[in-house]
């Protein structure tokens, strides 16, 4: 029987784990997790956070597959070290043997030395243990005052989520939302929307001085602004957990550095937030912050380890985000080189990314609800057969992108 030992237990590491015991009766797990929560989606967390509520906690694991005989979930225990020449995880002091190892240890939420400031309600938004303490500090206070740092995904996806009960303001350094990943005419779209909720938004914000006591956050700005928060929160990006793998002497870059197939030497696989790997679509070496991502790469070395073959991963990059009743959606992955076409339908709008030699490299869409996942979809079909297309056609909305597959 082949023991596979997964280090991780959230999106990666759960898919892994199911995959395992639903393909191979002849696998045995052990799940190791340093939360006692496990196997929860984290997107909840930060899309749909409301005060007087239950906290958005969505089961990563409805059929129970993670009490299947054959997987053991070590749970608050949190694996020290990896001994890689001799097959072993020491789990707080015990050690585990292992025939195959997956590190699916995901990131943390970075933090900004200057906002460490012992007692002070600032905070960072990345497990359920986050969510309790941001919804227990704003429901103790009447009308309360939120600052956001940070203008990415977790920043404004929190900041839709409170607005209806709390007085928030968010700060971002670049002169557009999103700048990194959307066009300034969808994340245009993103800030109007905001705005229209009471959200304050300060682009180009420079944070000269922070203050903060066990009662509130002072923050002044360097054009002269001063704010007073009763929480902070600050959205500024995730580094990799790899610090354990680093240790074992398995190589960083970016994360843990595996080759085309997840594999980060003999017998190890690392997937998710985690790891930087080889982007199918382009060839450079990414790490990317996303659910499916995340869960494809569990599927992927769960299956190689259950049939003992190699296979390169070729998983699509692809993104999304709720905003009120907006949602975002961006696939593929842009090209610094890329020119940009937008196809404006009203209540909807893409904006496509063609390489120099006309092939998409990368779409993004905004509209209500789900209303661009078709065309998205559409969009990953053409990226994935390289079709060279016509900038014209892309921009005019009377021309079906299906049409755009058949060449």
């Amino acid at each position: 029987m082949t023991h596979v030992v997964i280090i991780g237990a959230s999106l990666t590491g759960t898919s892994c784990a199911q995959q395992l015991v639903q393909s191979d009766s002849d696998v045995r797990v052990t799940l190791i997790s340093d939360e006692l929560d496990v196997a929860y989606d984290r997107p909840p967390l930060s899309k749909s956070l409301k005060l007087g509520a239950a906290l958005p906690r969505v089961d990563l694991d409805p059929q129970a597959h993670l009490k299947s005989a054959n997987i053991t979930v070590l749970a608050g225990a949190p694996a020290k070290s990896i001994d890689i020449a001799n097959k072993k995880v020491d789990v707080d002091g015990n050690l585990v043997s292992y025939d195959k190892l997956v590190i699916a240890t995901g990131a943390r939420a970075r933090t900004l030395p200057a906002f460490e400031i012992a007692g002070a309600p600032i905070v960072t938004l990345r497990s359920l243990a986050d969510a309790k303490i941001i919804q227990e500090r704003l429901e103790s206070k009447t009308a309360p005052r939120v600052g956001i740092v940070g203008g990415g995904f977790i920043g404004l996806e929190l900041a839709s989520a409170l607005s209806e009960s709390c007085q928030v303001n968010l700060f971002e350094a670049q002169a557009n939302l999103l700048s990194r990943v959307l066009p300034k005419e969808i994340s245009g779209r993103v800030a109007d929307r905001h705005a229209e909720a009471n959200v304050s938004i300060h682009l180009s914000a420079e944070i000269e001085e922070i203050e903060g006591d066990s009662d509130s956050v002072r923050l002044t700005l360097a054009d002269g602004q001063n704010f007073e928060f009763d929480l902070v929160v600050l959205g500024v990006g995730a580094v990799p957990n790899d610090e354990i793998a680093g240790q074992a002497g398995l190589t960083i870059d970016n994360g843990i550095a595996v080759d085309e197939t997840l594999r980060a030497k003999d017998d190890v696989y690392a997937g998710g937030d985690c790891c930087s790997f080889p982007l199918a679509l382009t060839g450079s070496r990414v790490r990317l912050e996303s659910w499916r991502n995340a869960q494809e790469q569990g599927l992927h070395i769960a299956n190689q380890i259950v049939s003992g073959e190699h296979s390169a991963f070729d998983g699509m990059p692809w993104f999304w985000s709720d905003q009120y009743d907006l949602g975002l959606q961006m696939a593929g992955w842009p090209n610094s080189n890329s020119q940009q076409v937008i196809r404006d339908m009203g209540e909807t709008l893409l904006c496509f990314e063609l390489d120099p030699d006309s092939k998409l490299s990368a779409v993004s869409g905004i509209g209500p609800g789900n209303s661009v996942a078709k065309d998205i979809k559409v969009c990953e079909r053409l990226m994935a057969a390289g079709r060279i297309l016509s900038a014209q056609e892309l921009a005019d909305p009377a021309v079906k992108l299906k049409k755009l597959l058949k060449g």
